[in-house]
């Protein structure tokens, strides 16, 4: 597939403003290219009355963006000519094209009724592709929402057109000041879907956020795979082993058998333990820092991020399973002198 030239989707005043005038001048001279391209088309594939569908060479040359910004500019430049479908001039107008004195320059000049069947056929083109849309999206207004930890429509076209499919329009965004929707930065971190990759884009990127009703089977398994933690569980008298946990408060109590306690080892990993594990009489599992302190019942070892929690690492998960490799045997007696209080049998 061609590498495209990039469009320019801003003013000249803008351009000239940000020292981005010669990418203006080229998007410029490349709109005016496609324009005369596709009044070329249509003058060879107008035969016997009929327009053969002649789109597709031009989009594969001048790619999605600017064939849909040529023709867009087209309508917009004869938005009161009643031979372009009302249809089309309701989906030009979702186009902001800057009012320049040039954009005549890049209006196909072909016939207005056959220009405006040429744009239905790259209409079409373009809806085969399958993409969200703004009717995809939940209804909450765009300006109220906070985008953290949701999963974002990116507008398509941002997006280079060998990736303009639906898979690769899905983004989870994890933060930045763009998530925040009164913020004055714009950047919003965080992965695709599709392949975890780690990117930042704009707020006004994205479309929006999906509806749940609209997410694709594998994005929502991808997304409950990633709530899973993987930790070394530590059980009395058994050696250590590898699993994973649901990253709920629910699941981690279940892995402790009750209200958990957050143990700090200090190299950004801690374990989690029963909090009552003395009290309710668990057995001794092993001795930690040094074998001043003991714990009882099962614990398990993870990942801490900030305020959250997360997978550890293969290093860590190796550092831990080395360190409580062995069993140890710790007699209900030393755990509960390890609690500060003295039992009195009745």
């Amino acid at each position: 597939m061609s590498e495209y030239k990039s469009l320019y989707i801003y003013s000249l005043s803008e351009a000239v403003r940000n020292n981005e005038k010669d990418l203006w001048r080229e998007s410029y001279k490349e709109n005016c290219d496609c324009a005369r391209a596709i009044e070329k088309a249509i003058a060879e594939n107008y035969r016997d009355n009929v327009l053969n569908d002649c789109a597709q060479p031009i989009i594969e040359k001048y790619g999605f963006n600017r064939v849909n910004w040529a023709l867009a500019n087209t309508v917009l430049q004869n938005k009161e000519d009643g031979r372009f479908s009302e249809d089309n001039k309701r989906w030009a107008r979702g186009f902001h094209i800057p009012h320049e004195d040039v954009n005549w320059h890049f209006s196909v000049e072909s016939h207005p009724g056959l220009t405006n069947i040429f744009i239905n056929q790259a209409r079409k083109a373009w809806q085969e592709l399958g993409l969200f849309d703004r009717t995809h999206c939940i209804s909450e207004k765009d300006s109220e929402t906070d985008y953290t930890d949701k999963v974002l429509i990116l507008d398509p076209s941002v997006l280079k057109d060998e990736y303009k499919t639906p898979d690769d329009q899905l983004f989870f965004a994890k933060g930045g000041f763009g998530c925040h929707p009164n913020s004055r930065g714009r950047k919003v971190f965080g992965q695709f879907l599709k392949d975890g990759e780690d990117t930042h884009f704009y707020r006004e990127d994205f479309i929006g956020v999906i509806d749940k009703k609209y997410l694709p089977d594998w994005a929502a398994e991808k997304l409950n795979a990633d709530k899973k933690l993987t930790v070394v569980m530590v059980e009395p008298h058994k050696a250590p082993y590898v699993t994973e946990i649901e990253d709920e408060l629910s699941a981690l109590q279940k892995a402790v058998g009750g209200y958990i306690e957050v143990v700090g080892n200090g190299d950004g990993t801690i374990i989690i333990c029963n909090e009552e594990g003395k009290l309710k009489g668990l057995e001794g599992n092993r001795r930690i820092h040094d074998g001043a302190s003991i714990i009882a019942g099962t614990f398990f070892v993870v990942g801490e991020d900030g305020e959250n929690f997360r997978s550890l690492t293969d290093s860590e998960t190796v550092k831990y399973m080395e360190r409580f490799a062995e069993p140890e045997d710790i007699s209900q007696d030393e755990v509960e002198s390890d609690m500060g209080i003295t039992f009195y049998s009745m």
